[in-house]
Formats: C-alpha cells, structure tokens, sequence
C-alpha cells in the first residue's frame, strides 16, 4: 500500500515534469500538494529509476528535471 502512494505522487511528480520542465523543488512541494516527506519519497523512486536528475543549487535546496 505504502509503494502505491509512493509510485502514485511519482507519477504526479513525473507528469508535472514533463509539462513544467525544471522546477526547484520548493515548486514542486507547492504545485504538487505533497507533504515534503512525500515528495522526497516520490523523488527518491524516480530517482531509483533514473526517471530524475537532481541540481543542487545551494545546501537543502536542488532543481529536478525528468530524464526522457
């Protein structure tokens, strides 16, 4: 059930991407709706599947792009 939530809010992530291109990840917090524990799950799944590509911009702060 857990990996179903996860898989789910990485799909919203992933269509969100797609349409938007780069976002920061405060964006994506905000546009999403998830709570930060959440996205970072989501993005760590994606991540895992080489779907994302993480920028650092400074400490606790990152840009996302989806990788085609």
């Amino acid at each position: 059930m857990i990996d179903e939530k996860i898989a789910d809010n990485a799909e919203k992530i992933a269509e969100l991407l797609d349409q938007e291109g780069i976002l920061p990840f405060d964006e994506l917090l905000y546009y999403t709706n998830l709570e930060e524990t959440d996205l970072l799950l989501a993005l760590g799944w994606l991540n895992r599947e080489k779907r994302v590509q993480l920028f650092p911009i400074k400490e606790r702060h990152f840009n996302v792009m989806l990788v085609y």
